[in-house]
């Protein structure tokens, strides 16, 4: 006789009030994305460092250190209290300090040890929702730009050679190329996120809770869908 299927156990479950705060911080990132969108729009050093803040704050606040099939500890808040924290130093520094960024001749150390923070918590963050792989890969490029005669890891030049070796970057350059311009973590692929992707995922979300999206599908395969090539025609229609 075959055994009976046993229920799967629930999934470890956030507290409440951590629920709580996670819907009150994504609400307010929507009604700042739609505001940028629509209402007023924002010089890309005010919108993607914003933008990342919130983002930032939501990782940390969805994934725990612990990991997401773990009820979360008090005592990680330990870590994670922190880091939220310095997600609101990264949504919050460059757009309240742009003039004095943006006149600087030189990056004043403060600047310096805010981008280093951004680069950490970016990074801790990406292994969090991301994986392993991806923020190996962009912390192996990082140390790579410091191995060289000139740069913060001058030992390891002797590990590059031909025409791998440079002369290599101290870290108040790298910090501020990463975070101090638009070349950086604040880049292209950001402000291409902060702009467009996320309006339209939280377009989609909205047609797919209201019960649109499905809607405009069956009407869609409720037309076409006897015809010949109807699921092509019907995905038109959608």
């Amino acid at each position: 006789m075959a055994d009976i299927a046993q229920p799967a156990p629930p999934k470890p479950t956030q507290p409440r009030i951590v629920l709580r705060v996670i819907t009150v911080v994504a609400l307010a990132l929507s009604l700042f994305q739609l505001y940028a969108a629509g209402v007023q729009p924002l010089g890309l050093f005010y919108q993607r460092p914003i933008h990342l803040g919130f983002v930032l704050v939501l990782c940390f606040l969805i994934y725990p250190v612990t990991g997401m099939h773990r009820t979360r500890p008090l005592w990680s808040w330990l870590i994670d209290g922190p880091l939220i924290l310095c997600g609101i130093l990264v949504g919050f520094w460059v757009p309240w300090n742009i003039d004095t960024i943006a006149n600087a001749i030189f990056p004043r150390q403060i600047d310096v040890a805010v981008g280093i923070v951004t680069t950490l918590v970016v990074l801790e963050a990406a292994r969090r929702a991301v994986g392993g792989v991806m923020t190996g890969i962009a912390a192996v490029f990082l140390l790579y730009a410091f191995a060289g005669g000139r740069g913060a890891m001058p030992w390891a030049a002797d590990w590059m050679p031909g025409i791998l070796n440079h002369r290599g970057y101290s870290v108040e350059r790298v910090s501020s190329q990463m975070t101090l311009g638009a070349e950086g973590i604040f880049g292209i692929p950001l402000g291409v996120a902060a702009t467009f992707i996320f309006v339209f995922v939280l377009f989609g979300a909205f047609l797919e809770v209201t019960g649109a999206g499905k809607f405009f599908i069956d009407l869609a395969y409720a037309a076409t869908g006897k015809q010949r090539g109807g699921p092509a025609k019907a995905a038109v229609v959608a």
